[in-house]
């Protein structure tokens, strides 16, 4: 398994270019949606595309993102030949939305659950913001450490879905798209975002980085909110890791993967091949 480190925002949002609707996704081959079950009874709703038989990636969305944010990446890779999963985490998009369970240690576990029911034998994983901690607490074999319970603000979160939402972008994203994104982001409550938020805020993964023994490339933005030093800091800390920092020309904001598909997809590939 290779995991592709893509921190660490917040909010993001997914565009498909399609001739109807340019967020939904288009015509794409094997297309299958469903639902996994994970250990404790949640029902997760999963995307996946491309044959059966191709190498495996799976996509993991960020704080309070959907699966349908990776629209442009299902059409490409899937297009290419991979066979692309991606899913919605619990409270999120279309999944199930219990009222427990909103820690990173649960997501790391909800991961396993992913990959083991749907069998995603040698997949390479492309995490962003959140979905990163969710690999990492999947690598620190699930549960484990102590965590901060906080009492959550949801006022707080809901502003800042609203304050923070076009600055993670360039100024070339359109009004219909910034609008399609906080959509994507109210499928889940503030309540739930909250206490996760808090829980993913306070974690410290200096033990769980240099463990790290599988090949990971590490992705920032230096025109992003969130400054490419941390991430870069990050990726000195996994052995072996590479990184690649998106320039401002390359339009490298928070999500490159959607301001600039062909890049990102192009960088995403090379990695996964060498």
């Amino acid at each position: 398994m290779k995991i592709f480190l893509l921190t660490s925002l917040w909010v993001a949002a997914m565009a498909a270019s399609t001739a109807g609707n340019p967020h939904e996704l288009g015509p794409v081959p094997h297309l299958k949606i469903g639902n996994v079950t994970t250990q404790d009874g949640v029902e997760l709703q999963y995307i996946q595309a491309g044959p059966p038989s191709g190498q495996q990636l799976l996509f993991i969305p960020g704080w309070r993102q959907t699966a349908a944010q990776w629209n442009k990446q299902i059409e490409y890779f899937s297009s290419a030949g991979y066979r692309v999963t991606t899913y919605d985490m619990r409270g999120h998009g279309d999944s199930a939305k219990p009222g427990f369970g909103y820690r990173l240690s649960r997501f790391g576990a909800d991961l396993n659950d992913v990959i083991n029911s749907l069998s995603l034998c040698g997949v390479s994983v492309v995490a962003h913001s959140m979905g990163s901690s969710v690999t990492w607490a999947f690598w620190d074999h699930v549960g484990a450490g102590s965590y901060l319970d906080v009492g959550a603000k949801e006022y707080l979160v809901s502003s800042l879905i609203l304050a923070c939402a076009s600055s993670m972008f360039t100024s070339s994203i359109s009004q219909s798209d910034l609008d399609w994104m906080i959509k994507q982001n109210r499928k889940m409550s503030d309540a739930h975002a909250a206490t996760l938020l808090i829980n993913h805020a306070f974690m410290d993964w200096r033990d769980v980085l240099p463990r790290i023994d599988i090949p990971a490339l590490v992705l920032a933005g230096d025109a992003s909110l969130n400054n490419a030093t941390g991430i870069t800091w990050a990726a000195s800390q996994i052995p072996g890791a590479q990184k690649y920092i998106f320039t401002k020309g390359e339009k490298g904001s928070h999500f490159a993967f959607w301001e600039n598909p062909e890049l990102f997809n192009q960088v995403v590939e090379r990695f996964v091949t060498s």
